[in-house]
């Protein structure tokens, strides 16, 4: 389930940022939304919009695709920021 993937990866980047998930929605303007994703995991119901996933995945500092799984290089912080100074 796709979900499940996003609500993993939210976690590692909170993990990572030593972010507090209400912190976290709070700080990308959709302050509920680890929560309700959280209870669509636990229920099977529900989603999250593309434009609230853009938002966390800003203040997780991440991409969308990484969150949802269809970009296995990882999150920015863990690029190697010198070949993408050298592509420019």
């Amino acid at each position: 389930m796709v979900l499940t993937v996003i609500l993993q990866r939210i976690e590692q980047r909170l993990t990572a940022l030593g972010l507090s998930q209400d912190a976290a929605a709070k700080q990308a303007g959709v302050p509920d939304a680890i929560r309700n994703i959280r209870r669509a995991v636990q229920s099977g119901k529900g989603g999250v919009t593309a434009r609230t996933l853009s938002k966390l995945a800003k203040t997780l500092q991440t991409t969308s695709a990484w969150l949802m799984g269809e970009d296995t290089g990882g999150p920015i912080d863990e690029l190697d920021l010198d070949n993408l100074r050298q592509e420019q």
